[in-house]
């Protein structure tokens, strides 16, 4: 770990970090320190020195930095504690997330951070990028973040542009159709203690449909008011990818999007997540499922049904 070299790539959060070796993952004190970055910067792009993370030292790493959620919160896996109740394959093939998104927030656990290798990229375009609601939020005027201080949105996984290839894996297939019948609805505050840093933090993104008090009008507007602060261009920065580079994320203080721009061609990322308890407001109360069923989501203790 005294090898790495940490430089900030954005005025609002960000940072790449160089000399990271697949062995560091065994080393002590490693979770503390990459955490300590983390609450810093918000989000750690990693350019590894060997290539990049088997997908058993990349299970490793995120296992170090908290409990696991399985793959996915609307797809239900075996109960096993081995890599493939964990490993989410992203496949251009099946689906793109472009759209300014936090992961998860259509359930009540929320997770807490993101670990994403990149494996397949494009000859161009592909690139991922990410929005910093912390800074958002606290380079507010007072006004602003009094009003975001006391709404709260509703979230769910109502989409309707992830269509399946019929002559795709059986598996992947399956996976989303599964994904796509488990309609999971949470309410969440907007603004959010974030557990890392204790700081407030915005919690909206492409999943938050409606605001509590408010008609569909309104809350389309009131929506797209903060969203437009938090994707401002000076709030976000965009990477292109080199195969083998990986990225760790607050998933509570950013938002992310992958920007389809590269037509056919085949783009394929794994990501790990790490699992947390229900987002809390600045008032102490937690965010709660109205609709669905995620068990199985989180460890035992953390899942819970409406």
């Amino acid at each position: 770990m005294s090898n790495l070299t940490v430089q900030r790539l954005g005025g609002a959060g960000g940072a790449l970090v160089r000399g990271f070796a697949e062995s560091d993952v065994e080393i002590d004190g490693l979770s503390e320190q990459v955490l300590e970055y983390l609450a810093e910067h918000d989000l750690l792009i990693f350019q590894p020195v060997d290539g990049g993370l088997s997908d058993e030292a990349m299970f490793r790493l995120a296992r170090r930095l908290g409990p696991l959620t399985s793959a996915h919160p609307s797809i239900r896996f075996p109960e096993t504690d081995d890599i493939s109740h964990h490993l989410l394959p992203i496949d251009s093939q099946y689906s793109k997330a472009d759209a300014w998104h936090t992961d998860g927030t259509f359930g009540d656990y929320v997770p807490l951070y993101a670990l994403l290798r990149a494996d397949i990229i494009p000859t161009y375009g592909g690139e991922t990028a990410w929005a910093f609601t912390r800074n958002a939020y606290e380079t507010a005027s007072v006004e602003f973040r009094a009003l975001a201080d006391e709404l709260t949105a509703i979230h769910n996984n109502d989409v309707t542009k992830i269509e399946p290839p019929a002559d795709g894996d059986p598996a992947l297939i399956a996976r989303y159709e599964m994904f796509l019948a488990n309609r999971l609805e949470a309410e969440h505050p907007v603004v959010a203690v974030d557990p890392l840093s204790g700081r407030r933090t915005l919690l909206l993104g492409a999943f938050a449909k409606s605001l509590n008090g408010f008609d569909e009008e309104d809350s389309r507007s009131l929506i797209g008011l903060l969203q437009r602060r938090i994707t401002a261009n000076e709030r976000t920065i965009r990477w292109r990818w080199s195969a083998g580079e990986f990225a760790l994320w607050n998933n509570r203080t950013t938002q992310h999007y992958g920007v389809n721009d590269y037509a056919d061609q085949h783009r394929r990322m794994t990501r790990f997540s790490v699992a947390g308890e229900p987002p809390v407001g600045v008032d102490g109360r937690s965010s709660r499922l109205i609709r669905g069923n995620s068990s199985g989501y989180h460890t035992t203790q953390l899942t819970r049904t409406a």
